[in-house]
């Protein structure tokens, strides 16, 4: 009987530290990538950058070829739904913030590739990377 109930609780914390593996782990599709690390990821060709901040924020400065898509905007979600999930994507903010949130919202609808600019905007900047107007 004890070596029944030793070896369910065993049972038991295996697949608990499976669970807790297994939510902590790092989804592939998703990179997150420093200042100087997106300064390489954007050379690449067929990468989508997309600016999720404000479009106060996206006119005042953005990185090169970057398109808006408002993080805040009711329309985010359907905004989203109307791009190819095939294709790579660079994703920023102002921080960082934004970007993580989404992350989740980007692999519900299935995209496949995306990389996150850590410390968004303010970290690019701080590495002495340009912006434009």
């Amino acid at each position: 009987m004890k070596f029944l109930i030793q070896s369910l609780v065993l049972a038991g914390l295996f697949l608990l530290s499976s669970f807790i593996v297994e939510q902590v782990s790092i989804d592939p599709a998703i990179k997150n990538v420093s200042a100087a690390e997106a300064q390489k990821v954007i050379q690449q060709e067929n990468i989508v950058i997309l600016d999720i901040r404000t479009p106060q924020e996206y006119h005042t400065s953005k990185i090169k070829g970057a398109i808006n898509i408002d993080f805040y905007n009711t329309s985010f979600i359907e905004n989203l739904k109307t791009l190819d999930r095939d294709k790579r994507y660079f994703v920023y903010c102002r921080s960082g913030n934004r970007t993580r949130k989404a992350m989740s919202t980007f692999k519900a609808l299935g995209f496949k590739d995306i990389y996150h600019l850590d410390k968004g905007i303010i970290g690019w900047v701080r590495n002495g990377y340009k912006l434009i107007k």
